[in-house]
């Protein structure tokens, strides 16, 4: 008989502890909160289309600076292009001319 008496005390204490974890339920509507969050990261990815325009302009920029150099080595070069070897810069002949 001292034993069931013992289970009596137990499940007073028990019901009392039930209503705690009661309280502790409403905190679960907070994940939801947490998933409103994630629809924001959403339109995020909207404004990054708007640099990629800017980066299109910006590759045009960057060849422009790469013909730039090209163009100071031939430039001295395209001063000989237009004279043929048929026609002979005058330059060239006058020093083979007068050996």
């Amino acid at each position: 008989p001292v034993v069931p008496s013992e289970p009596e005390p137990l499940p007073k204490p028990g019901p009392e502890e039930e209503p705690q974890p009661e309280p502790e339920r409403p905190e679960p509507p907070a994940p939801e909160e947490v998933p409103p969050a994630q629809p924001k990261p959403q339109p995020a990815p909207a404004p990054t289309p708007g640099p990629t325009p800017q980066e299109v302009p910006a590759a045009p920029v960057k060849p422009d600076i790469e013909p730039s150099r090209p163009e100071r080595q031939p430039g001295p070069a395209p001063v000989e292009v237009p004279t043929p070897p048929g026609e002979v810069p005058p330059e060239t002949p006058a020093p083979e001319i007068p050996p």
